[in-house]
């Protein structure tokens, strides 16, 4: 099996968007009355990446900033149904690409459905802080605010991996 990242583009949306997981579904309109296309296309503006599995999308993701001045950024995944059937395809990427989100921001911050538990393990998995349930969004139902913060001095030994983007 053949993973690699890649730049999106709107066709990754488009398909990603079809065949999104449940829980980022649920999670976006929980948080925001938006749909997994209506995210993916924002955050194309920032220079979003695709995570592919044997060339087909699995997941996009990227950071939104937040404040460029205090190098706050917003770190946001949408995945579709292919990385629950390889959760672990992508896996040696992700700390790659964190990193690379890492020397453009000093710290990231967004909220994830407290009902996500795939998103929640991932972000744990990455090091990131999650923070007690509390209500969000629209519905005000329970999201986790989940925080990583370079200046931390519990991260900074966490070193980068390696990862090829296309």
């Amino acid at each position: 099996m053949k993973s690699e990242i890649v730049l999106a583009t709107d066709w990754h949306a488009l398909e990603i968007a079809a065949t999104a997981r449940k829980a980022d579904i649920d999670e976006l309109w929980a948080g925001s009355r938006a749909t997994p296309l209506d995210c993916m296309t924002y955050g194309m503006r920032y220079g979003a990446r695709v995570g592919l599995i044997d060339g087909r999308p699995a997941c996009m993701f990227g950071v939104m900033p937040y404040s460029i001045i205090a190098g706050h950024g917003i770190p946001w995944l949408v995945a579709s149904s292919l990385l629950d059937a390889h959760p672990k395809a992508l896996l040696r990427h992700s700390r790659a690409e964190f990193w690379r989100m890492a020397t453009i921001y000093r710290a990231l911050t967004n909220a994830v459905d407290d009902r996500n538990e795939a998103a929640k393990r991932w972000l744990l998995w990455l090091g990131f802080q999650l923070g007690p349930p509390v209500p969000y969004g629209i519905d005000a139902l329970p999201f986790r605010h989940f925080r990583w913060d370079f200046n931390d001095a519990a991260h900074r030994h966490i070193r980068p991996a390696t990862s090829t983007i296309h």
